[in-house]
């Protein structure tokens, strides 16, 4: 019998695919299925990006040649900043950081989209300050 699979792996991988899908077909809902993991920006069809908010008096910046601040994270799925994975690549001003630290739970961004699923970013942005913005 040919079933066009060529290994057992293939075809537990289809029947297993079909058992997560096929309830979703079921009901009348398209299935979807999104890829996990952390991306890189070549790898998105839409990048995350920040969202502004005037309150805030240390953020991402639009890119800058030869930043002095650059600082490395990712944005999960629902656009908030992994605070875990934040990391400074490159730190010229210590006072920067410590604020950056402080509020980055207040930073938001649009997440990045692979295809229609939101998925996990590594952001790599230099980091500024307003100076309009008191310091926290």
């Amino acid at each position: 019998m040919a079933t066009g699979y060529r290994t057992g792996r293939e075809v537990r991988y289809a029947l297993t695919l079909a058992m997560l899908v096929m309830p979703q077909l079921m009901r009348g809902q398209t299935a979807t299925l999104c890829p996990s993991g952390v991306f890189f920006s070549f790898q998105t069809s839409r990048e995350a990006r920040f969202v502004a908010d005037s309150t805030l008096a240390v953020y991402p910046m639009p890119v800058v040649p030869h930043p002095a601040n650059l600082a490395q994270f990712v944005v999960d799925t629902s656009g908030a900043v992994v605070d875990s994975t934040f990391r400074f690549v490159v730190l010229t001003d210590h006072s920067l950081a410590a604020e950056a630290r402080a509020i980055l739970g207040r930073w938001h961004f649009t997440p990045a989209m692979v295809g229609a699923c939101p998925v996990n970013q590594l952001v790599l942005t230099p980091i500024g300050r307003d100076s309009t913005v008191p310091r926290i």
